[in-house]
């Protein structure tokens, strides 16, 4: 298959992918009202059809994500506390504005917000975060304040979240390849050094699974991502990063919990982040 078909095909199943997660964060967050939602607030009493409620759906998780981002540096909020005008919240997640990236090509293809004034937020992202966002080894912590990404709340360098914080840095990547948005994103892919997460800086050099993160006061934390959960996606991204990448045998070391439910047989999971 041709390279560009082939990019072309994968971006589709990622937009889809990131189009239905962002639908069940709406629902998490609750709807963002706010003066740029209130126009999708529907007019009359008539149900919306199923079509229209999955588009206000989307619509309104899009408007999360691009209200609660700072304009300045493009880091986004972690949450919502007033949804239903201004927001003086200002810590933000890595995983939040990750999810914020592979938003913005969603949000061009439904024709909610221009090609370019997408391309503009998603460089200012990933300009802050590959110039400003302190890092260690390749990692980010995981809350920091949205206006100058500061480190808040004694928080750790974690691995799943800059997971997240990458992968949506690859969406926008994808979506604008051949500019200075994938080439930011892919240095900032490469900065990632899974063997010292892996191996707890060198003091564990056997350990097959990836810890769940470091702690600048207290080192690195004592737990793995080794039962099936998200642990997959964080696992792929890492075995595939061409600088300091796991080796395939990692993916055999986190645990399987087989189970059965109604005479299936599934894999018993965790929380609803690795759906």
């Amino acid at each position: 298959m041709p390279k560009r078909q082939s990019q072309m095909r994968w971006s589709s199943r990622i937009h889809k992918s990131f189009t239905a997660i962002l639908g069940i964060i709406s629902i998490l967050l609750g709807s963002p009202y706010s003066h740029a939602a209130t126009s999708l607030q529907p007019q009359t009493s008539v149900p919306l059809k199923d079509t229209q409620l999955l588009d206000e759906i989307q619509h309104r998780a899009f408007l999360f994500f691009w209200e609660r981002s700072d304009p300045a540096t493009g880091l986004t909020n972690d949450r919502a506390k007033n949804t239903f005008g201004e927001d003086a919240f200002t810590v933000a997640s890595i995983a939040s504005t990750g999810y914020a990236l592979a938003a913005l090509p969603i949000a061009v293809e439904h024709h909610w917000i221009e090609k370019q004034t997408a391309y503009d937020r998603a460089l200012i992202t990933l300009k802050f975060v590959h110039d400003k966002l302190a890092c260690v080894h390749g990692f980010y912590y995981h809350f920091i304040d949205k206006r100058t990404g500061e480190r808040v709340w004694s928080c750790e360098l974690s691995s799943i979240d800059t997971t997240l914080l990458v992968i949506g840095a690859l969406e926008a990547a994808q979506y604008w390849n051949g500019t200075e948005v994938e080439k930011l994103a892919n240095e900032i892919y490469h900065r990632m050094d899974w063997q010292w997460m892996r191996t707890n800086g060198g003091l564990t050099p056997n350990k097959m699974v990836v810890s769940l993160g470091w702690n600048s006061e207290k080192g690195f934390i004592a737990s793995n991502w080794e039962n099936y959960c998200e642990l997959m996606t964080l696992y792929l991204l890492a075995m595939g990063e061409p600088e300091h990448p796991l080796g395939v045998d990692s993916w055999k070391g986190w645990k399987r919990n087989e189970v059965e439910y109604g005479g299936r047989k599934t894999l018993a999971g965790g929380p609803i982040f690795m759906h």
